[in-house]
């Protein structure tokens, strides 16, 4: 099974309006370039992209130099609830859910439409999407996550966990990337409650792996949009 692991990346605004901490650095090397190193440290990853807008490309490609990520540039306007998430989320930045409308911190950073651009032209069987900003994102969790999808992939077109945001990203299957993009929706109305076709959450379902206690009630974000998260992540 091949999967490849996604970034959307931008230096100028973040998912959220904030300013992008992208091009900043920790500890002398920059955050997106840590996020791509930690992506490359998962042993199931069998590649790393990196999309970002057209007029990035070159600057984007002199930060991840050397890392064997391939940048992919793209001319696309923002997702149709760009503005939703950017409002809706900001009351629960720390958790991976809990945003107004039933918003995830999924919605920031999996835009399917793109993905399934890239699923176009690069052959994979699952992509894991994570925020650019995530430079703390766990490679041993994200291998679990992988194992995990393939030992159920009858049942499972999607693999996530309940971890603060930045810790992991979602793992997605080919044919659900293709579903969204094609309805033009977030991927966090996969896990709101629909009265007309009521389902159990998809927390009590196997495409939820389990991760210990102690992480699953964390609350923090470790993700590099916000002056509260940039500082925690520089700690």
């Amino acid at each position: 099974m091949k999967v490849i692991a996604i970034i959307q990346a931008d230096l100028e605004t973040t998912p959220l309006g904030t300013r992008s901490r992208l091009a900043d650095e920790l500890a002398g090397v920059s955050v997106v370039r840590r996020t791509v190193d930690r992506l490359n440290a998962a042993r199931r990853i069998d590649a790393v992209f990196l999309l970002c807008p057209l007029a990035q490309r070159d600057r984007c490609t002199k930060l991840v130099e050397g890392s064997g990520a391939t940048v992919r540039p793209y001319d696309v306007a923002p997702p149709p609830w760009a503005g939703l998430v950017q409002t809706a989320r900001k009351w629960s930045l720390d958790g991976w859910r809990g945003g107004i409308g039933g918003t995830t911190h999924f919605d920031e950073f999996a835009d399917t439409r793109l993905i399934e651009g890239l699923l176009k032209e690069v052959q994979a069987d699952a992509v894991l999407s994570a925020p650019a900003g995530a430079s703390l994102i766990d490679p041993g969790l994200i291998d679990r996550m992988i194992e995990h999808y393939a030992a159920t992939t009858e049942e499972n077109r999607l693999v996530f966990t309940q971890a603060p945001p930045g810790v992991t990203g979602l793992l997605l299957g080919a044919s659900v990337i293709g579903e969204f993009a094609e309805q033009g929706i977030p991927i966090g109305w996969a896990f709101n409650y629909k009265p007309d076709t009521p389902q159990r959450d998809l927390i009590f379902q196997s495409c939820c792996l389990e991760i210990p206690v102690e992480l699953r009630y964390a609350v923090g974000r470790v993700v590099a949009d916000t002056d509260r998260s940039m500082q925690r992540m520089a700690e």
